[in-house]
C-alpha cells in the first residue's frame, strides 16, 4: 500500500524503509522417545477404529519424518527391500528422499497393505483430512496424560528431536530429513544440562 501510494504522489517515502523486524522464535512442539512410547504402548479399544488409525499415521510419521501431504501420498511403489526403506520425492521440496524402514514403521503399514498389490501407485494408509487428523490428536494426546499442544506436523518434530535425544550425528539427521542446510537441523540440537553431563560420563568411560 506504501508503494502504492509513493507511485501515485500522495508519500514522498517510506516511513518504515529504515525499521528493523525482527523474526519471531518459533516454539517447535515436540514429543519426548518416551511419550512417543506412551502413545505407541496404550490401549485403544478395538471398537474405537478411527482413533487407531489416527494413531497409526501420527507414529508413522514419528517413525519415518514424513510430513502430512507425504504420508497421504505413500504408495505401493515408494516401498522398497534389502534393504527395508521408503524412496520418494518429497512434495514440499521435489527432492528423492530415501528414509530406512524401522521395524515399528514396518508394523504399521503391514496392518494397511494387501498380500499381492497389481498398481505400484495405490495408496498405502487411510486417507484422511490434515483437520480431521488434528482434531483426534487432542484426543489422543488428552488419553495419554500429555500436556503438550501437538499438531501432525509435531510428529516430524519428534522424529528428529528423538534422533538427537538418542545420539545420532546431526548430518545423519539432516540427511533423514531432507534438509538442504545444517541451519535447519541445528535448531533440534539445542542441548540439555543433562545431556552434557551424559556425554562427558560417556567420554569418561572410553578412557578407562
Amino acid at each position: 500500500m506504501i508503494n502504492q501510494a509513493i507511485l501515485k504522489g500522495h508519500m514522498k517515502c517510506n516511513p518504515y524503509q529504515n525499521f528493523k523486524i525482527k523474526a519471531a522464535v518459533g516454539r517447535r512442539e515436540f514429543l519426548s522417545i518416551q511419550e512417543v512410547k506412551t502413545i505407541k504402548d496404550m490401549c485403544i479399544e478395538e471398537k474405537n477404529g478411527f482413533l487407531n488409525r489416527v494413531r497409526d499415521i501420527f507414529l508413522f510419521s514419528c517413525f519415518t519424518s514424513l510430513r502430512f501431504s507425504d504420508t497421504m501420498n505413500l504408495k505401493y511403489g515408494h516401498i522398497r527391500q534389502n534393504p527395508d526403506r521408503i524412496e520418494m520425492e518429497i512434495m514440499k521440496t521435489s527432492k528423492l528422499l530415501t528414509i530406512p524402514l524401522s521395524a515399528n514403521a514396518g508394523k504399521i503399514l503391514e496392518k494397511y497393505m494387501v498380500s499381492s498389490p497389481t498398481n505400484p501407485k495405490l495408496s498405502i494408509l487411510p486417507k484422511m483430512a490434515n483437520q480431521v487428523i488434528n482434531r483426534e490428536l487432542k484426543v489422543l494426546i488428552k488419553k495419554a496424560s500429555i500436556a503438550k499442544h501437538i499438531s501432525f506436523h509435531c510428529a516430524r518434530h519428534s522424529f528428529a528431536s528423538n534422533l538427537i535425544e538418542s545420539g545420532t550425528y546431526i548430518n545423519h539427521v539432516k540427511e533423514l530429513l531432507g534438509h538442504t542446510s545444517m541451519l535447519q537441523t541445528q535448531i533440534y540440537a539445542k542441548s540439555l544440562k543433562a545431556d552434557l553431563y551424559a556425554s562427558v560420563s560417556r567420554l569418561n568411560e572410553f578412557y578407562q
